[in-house]
């Protein structure tokens, strides 16, 4: 008797209790073109984007966030391939509409920064050029 004592499903094997992840990722808008571009975290300079995260979260929330910063600091480093709509999907209870904006521009600079010499965005660069220029002109 004791062999047919339990019977029923787990949660994995019930459809009712599915990942609320995987339908929150079928109602957002992703920009296909650009996440479907792969990033080799092996290849970029993280520590430059840490900065750039750090400035951007900054300007889009108004105040500093160290919670929010080390989130993405946390999806950037976690994996040698991230998932741009997994990590749009975490912020966005953080930066509501403006994560969408936030990971597009993220992607497109490590995008650029996997491609480039020493793993650092090429605008990045160019930013570091013109300030140099400048202090220059300044002399």
């Amino acid at each position: 008797m004791a062999h047919n004592f339990y019977r029923g499903l787990n949660v994995q094997q019930d459809s009712r209790f599915g990942s609320t992840d995987k339908k929150l990722l079928r109602k957002m808008r992703f920009d296909a073109a650009l996440y479907k571009k792969k990033v080799d975290m092996k290849r970029v300079n993280v520590e430059v984007m840490k900065q750039w995260v750090k400035e951007t979260i900054t300007d889009l929330l108004g105040f500093e966030d160290d919670i929010v910063t080390g989130l993405v600091d946390a999806m950037l480093e976690a994996d040698e391939a991230p998932d741009p709509k997994n990590m749009q999907l975490q912020l966005t209870g953080f930066l509501e509409k403006k994560a969408g904006q936030f990971v597009q521009e993220l992607w497109t600079l490590l995008v650029d920064a996997q491609s480039s010499v020493g793993g650092i965005p090429s605008a990045f660069l160019e930013q570091k050029k013109e300030q140099m220029r400048r202090a220059e002109e300044m002399r």
